[in-house]
């Protein structure tokens, strides 16, 4: 298929970084927090607040948020609200829910949501509630396999204890063709446990395994999304922390095709990844200790057609 990335900018007007919440909302980019390197070599945690029409210029809404900096958290945006949820400060795991109309005011939801303090879970909107599922607990290194989703952000309902895709963090979940759809992931202090399997739910209790391994590597801190009738994912790390910069698109999750490898973004995980105007933003990340721990703030554009289905079956696990 053809599919075309353009370098929008390669030194955006916000901070370096990797893993901040990133979201489309009010026809516009938003990206909260994340993990920066500073002046001194020091990584630390951010709590500002940018957005954008266009990917080109920004605005900064916040210097400091009212959400403590942290990074991993979870974003998404529902009924005229963007929400930030858990995430970790490096020292700390959070379990707070916040949510803005507008990026300056945040309401704090709740200090401490049912499903506990964690971070690197899996988030989406589907069915007009909120999902939050797996993730890890910093402190401790405990790992989730559960599912809870929310009308309002503020009461939560936990659909499943231990989901069979079992514990794990650092995983994208996504919505397309009526269902909710998981992709790898692996346990946060072990960076050779790492999976490349794909599940799909319609409501967050019944899991069908679509394949226990699918033709990317297994990985983590890798990103997916729903564009133009098709499933993509792409980067992330794999085992030996190999960081990548590989594409991959399917209809079903089933069969895949390599698109790019590698692409033109250079080998990064945890950047920011959304649609706007039918349009892919993938921003920032990080290269990771081998490639140099370089910290993006360039901002690419995907564009390309829609899926043939019959072009995936015909070039199923290809590179």
């Amino acid at each position: 298929m053809r599919s075309r990335w353009t370098l929008i900018t390669g030194s955006a007007s916000w901070p370096p970084r990797d893993s901040p919440g990133a979201v489309a909302f009010a026809d516009r980019i938003w990206l909260l927090g994340g993990f920066h390197c500073d002046a001194s070599g020091a990584f630390q945690r951010l709590n500002d607040v940018w957005s954008s029409a266009d990917g080109r210029r920004w605005e900064r809404v916040m210097d400091q948020a009212p959400w403590s900096a942290r990074n991993l958290a979870g974003c998404v945006a529902r009924a005229r609200r963007m929400y930030l949820m858990g995430g970790f400060d490096g020292r700390h795991t959070f379990a707070d829910i916040w949510a803005s109309t507008d990026g300056r005011r945040w309401e704090r939801l709740t200090e401490s949501a049912p499903w506990g303090a964690r971070g690197a879970f899996g988030c989406t909107v589907h069915d007009g509630r909120i999902w939050v599922m797996g993730g890890s607990e910093w402190e401790h290194g405990v790992h989730f396999a559960d599912v809870w989703s929310s009308v309002d952000g503020a009461v939560w309902e936990r659909v499943i204890e231990r989901a069979p895709w079992g514990p794990r963090a650092m995983f994208p979940v996504l919505v397309h063709d009526g269902a909710m759809w998981l992709f790898g992931g692996g346990i946060y202090h072990d960076r050779e446990h790492n999976h490349s399997d794909v599940w799909r739910s319609v409501d967050g209790l019944d899991w069908e395994p679509i394949t226990r391994a699918a033709a990317w590597a297994p990985r983590r801190f890798h990103k997916a999304i729903a564009h133009r009738g098709a499933l993509w994912l792409m980067g992330g790390a794999s085992a030996g922390s190999i960081n990548r910069n590989d594409v991959w698109v399917s209809t079903h999750g089933r069969d895949w095709i390599c698109t790019h490898d590698p692409a033109p973004w250079g080998i990064r995980h945890e950047f920011g990844l959304l649609e706007l105007q039918q349009k892919v933003w993938l921003l920032g990340g990080f290269s990771g200790e081998i490639a140099g721990n370089l910290i993006y703030h360039d901002i690419w554009q995907l564009e390309s057609e829609s899926m043939d289905p019959h072009r995936v079956a015909e070039g199923s696990n290809t590179r």
